[in-house]
Formats: C-alpha cells, structure tokens, sequence
C-alpha cells in the first residue's frame, strides 16, 4: 500500500514538472561582474548642481543621477517650495503623496533618474523623508 502511494506521488511530482517546464520561459544567469560591468555609476546631487546636460547626457555616460531637495509645505494642499538653492526664491514642489505632511514640514526628497534615457523629467523613484 504505502509502495502505490508513492508510485502515485512520484508520477504526479513528474507530471506536474514535465508540465511546469514546458510553459515556463528560460531564465538567463548572469555573473557578479558582468552585472557590476554593466551597471550605471550613481551619483546623489543636490538640485541646484544638477544641470539639464548632465540629465540629457546620463545614458550616454552611463550615470545614474539621484536629485537631493530640500523643501517646506507652503499650505495645507500640501504644495511646496524648494528651499535648496535658496537664492532665486525657490522652485514649485507637490507633496501631494507624502501622507503625512504638513503645512511648515521640511521635506527631503530624493528623486532617481532613468539611468538608460536622457530625458530630463525621467524619474524613476521618488522617496519624501519628512524632517
């Protein structure tokens, strides 16, 4: 008896694998260093460094640029004021997702950029850090 019940379970183990890879796609492995080779350098800049040419030309030199703001909640829509560079007055900032901001919260925001486009508002990941 305890002979078929495993005949039983092994036939349905080897149905179930033949069955599981015929409808999965290949996976292709890559090595440690072929992915470090391969992978973009990241830089974390602060907004007022960051120029359009280094966005427009990241791709191209292979970089992946992380834009560092510091802000403030201006009311409580949450709209924003960038407070680095502080001497134009600052940019507009929504901080419409962060959940729990403030009217008055300083907020730092870190936005990634696309390391494998040039456009300039390619941002790939946004993270708010309410201070």
């Amino acid at each position: 008896m305890m002979n078929r019940i495993k005949k039983v379970l092994l036939a349905t183990l080897a149905t179930l694998t033949v069955i599981g890879n015929t409808t999965s796609a290949p996976v292709q492995a890559r090595t440690f260093p072929d992915v470090a080779k391969n992978s973009p350098i990241t830089k974390v800049i602060d907004c007022n460094d960051l120029t359009e040419e280094m966005l427009t030309t990241r791709a191209d030199h292979n970089i992946m640029y992380i834009e560092r703001i510091v802000g403030c909640v201006t009311d409580n829509e949450k709209n924003g004021k960038v407070l680095n560079p502080p001497e134009d007055g600052g940019y507009y900032i929504s901080y419409t997702s962060v959940a729990d901001a403030r009217k008055g919260d300083t907020i730092i925001t870190y936005c990634v950029y696309n390391p494998y486009s040039n456009y300039d508002d390619d941002v790939i990941e946004r993270w708010d850090f309410i201070q």
